[in-house]
């Protein structure tokens, strides 16, 4: 059996993003799981050059990314359950 690999929810380093990878790379860590419902990892703040370039800063510190959280909460109203499932995807 393979050994368990271990991570960390970066927001919970609360040192930013960058930062925060750096910590854990200094921490042993494999990986992290981050949220991108908000600020700068979020869909409508990073395009594709973006998100090709955060990959391979991740990738070079020999690290993987284990999860998104792209919990948007209440997904039963009929009035923004449409624009929530449609940015769910994009995340």
């Amino acid at each position: 059996m393979a050994p368990f690999k271990l991570g960390v929810v970066l927001q919970s380093l609360r040192l930013g993003v960058r930062p925060g990878i750096e910590k854990v790379k200094e921490l042993g860590l494999d990986g992290f799981q981050t949220y991108v419902t908000g600020g700068e990892l979020a869909p409508e703040n990073m395009g594709r050059s973006a998100r090709r370039e955060f990959r391979k800063f991740v990738a070079d510190r020999g690290l993987v990314i284990s999860a998104l959280c792209v919990e948007l909460g209440g997904y039963t109203d009929p009035a923004t359950v449409d624009n929530k499932i449609e940015r769910t995807m994009r995340m």
